[in-house]
């Protein structure tokens, strides 16, 4: 019931220009999500969330049978981590399962291993563009895939096409990356240090 009325007075109010959907925690949300979005004619931008970085599971087993049979298939993009397209898209690969969903898949690379992180953007017409970065080291990455999928959303919402969003998101979250990295105390993983918002004619 919040998160219908979160809808509704949201809609009521404003235009959104993208909606980015993340955690959803059951197939009840996942229905009423669904059913808010088939009202609006926007970019809808899905970070497709099952498990914390520690582990714990964020979306039940029903949640992910809705999420993938009802809720990406809405979606102008999604963007999940390499662990979520291999559990949610099946063996066949995330080429495959973009086809199927019958829309664009961005398989991000921040969770392997290796030097480098590679984010792929699988199409349903079977065509890929790929983005290669040096991977950025540090223990505040808490969030990173969020951050990202939000950044699509916002690009989306001032009209960019989709590889220029994807493209834009991915060097915003690296220059967070970057910045939280230089302020690293080392310990537990933390979130990305955001820098703060400058409100005109603050103090």
């Amino acid at each position: 019931d919040v998160v219908r009325a979160q809808f509704e007075a949201t809609l009521s109010h404003v235009r959104p220009g993208a909606v980015k959907v993340g955690m959803l925690a059951n197939a009840e949300i996942v229905e009423i999500v669904v059913a808010s979005l088939r009202k609006v004619d926007i970019p809808i931008v899905v970070d497709p969330v099952l498990a914390a970085t520690s582990g714990a599971s964020l979306l039940d087993v029903p949640g992910q049978v809705a999420l993938a049979q009802t809720l990406l298939p809405l979606a102008t993009v999604t963007t999940p981590n390499h662990d979520e397209a291999t559990h949610l898209g099946g063996p066949d690969g995330p080429s495959a399962w973009a086809e199927h969903l019958g829309t664009p898949v961005l398989v991000t690379g921040g969770h392997n291993d290796g030097a480098w992180v590679e984010d792929h953007l699988h199409r349903p017409d079977g065509t890929t563009r790929s983005w290669r970065n040096p991977r950025i080291m540090t223990r505040r990455s808490r969030g990173t895939g969020c951050v990202l999928s939000s950044a699509i959303a916002v690009g989306l919402s001032l009209g960019k096409d989709l590889d220029r969003a994807t493209g834009d998101a991915i060097r915003f979250t690296r220059d967070l990356l970057d910045r939280s990295g230089r302020g690293d105390l080392g310990g537990e993983i933390g979130p990305l240090l955001h820098p703060p918002i400058e409100v005109p004619g603050s103090q």
